[in-house]
């Protein structure tokens, strides 16, 4: 259902249109080397519910479901740059991919990064910095980090002015 809801979602950027979002994916980043969280073991989570919430079944296996991201951010067609990657990877940010959510819960696994901050390929570059706010503070009212992205001015005005 995940998969079929990101396949709609890409809707947002037909007829090249401009887009920019932040989401609680429910799911996995498929560049999973590229990741900062403590590897998820699915025979270590004890949350049944979270288990099939979150794992799909590939070649008779239960595996973290990462088709989200493969569709929303995948392949050299991208529909949507997945901005705290970018951060990581390409602006040397590795704090931009530390983990978002399962932050009180011990029964769901270790923290793992589902919230994510998508754009359009034209909003990469106007990208200078993304950060996860995790703090007490942060914890006492939810179990998902803050994540902030911040643009350059100039840059934001002209994927503006010109979006479609």
């Amino acid at each position: 259902m995940r998969a079929t809801e990101a396949r709609r979602f890409t809707t947002l950027a037909d007829h090249r249109r401009t887009a920019l979002t932040g989401m609680d994916g429910n799911s996995y980043p498929h560049r999973s080397a590229d990741e900062v969280s403590e590897m998820l073991v699915w025979a270590g989570v004890e949350d049944p519910v979270h288990f099939q919430h979150r794992t799909i079944e590939r070649n008779g296996v239960r595996v973290s479901d990462t088709r989200p991201s493969e569709i929303l951010t995948g392949g050299p067609k991208a529909v949507f740059a997945d901005l705290a990657h970018h951060a990581g990877t390409v602006l040397g940010q590795p704090g931009a991919l530390a983990p978002t959510a399962s932050l009180k819960r011990t029964d769901q696994g270790p923290p793992q990064r589902i919230d994510w901050i998508l754009g359009t390929p034209d909003w990469a570059p106007a990208l200078r910095r993304v950060e996860v706010i995790d703090t007490e503070d942060v914890r006492r009212v939810t179990d998902h980090a803050l994540v902030i992205a911040t643009f350059e001015l100039h840059a934001v005005q002209q994927i503006l002015s010109t979006a479609v």
